[in-house]
């Protein structure tokens, strides 16, 4: 049991040399996000893989939340409210900014 353990974490180590490898060119971007308070290289590394680094596509910081699924879905009509649920988006970034929230 303890070789298996030594085995995966062997390849752990293997798997976050090449992630390194693969971001060096976008090192300044994750240094940005890592001095966010709350966020590690780890947060810093998965929110550069969901998002990419061209921040051009979102016109607002409001449209970014809303892609990752952060913001509130209004289901009102008139004097009826129904319930407000959360949008559908990117689960992977919705899940990682409500991580690092707490």
């Amino acid at each position: 049991m303890l070789a298996r353990i030594d085995r995966v974490n062997a390849e752990i180590a293997r798997l976050s040399e090449v992630i390194e490898t693969l971001l060096e060119p976008y090192e300044e971007q994750l240094q940005q996000a890592e001095s966010m308070p709350g966020w590690g290289r780890r947060a810093a590394q998965d929110a550069v893989a969901e998002t990419g680094t061209d921040m051009s596509r979102f016109r607002t910081g409001a449209h970014l939340a809303s892609w990752a699924g952060r913001t509130p879905l209004d289901n009102s009509s008139g004097k009826r409210k129904g319930k407000a649920k959360s949008k559908k988006g990117n689960r992977y970034l919705g899940g990682l900014l409500g991580e690092t929230a707490v």
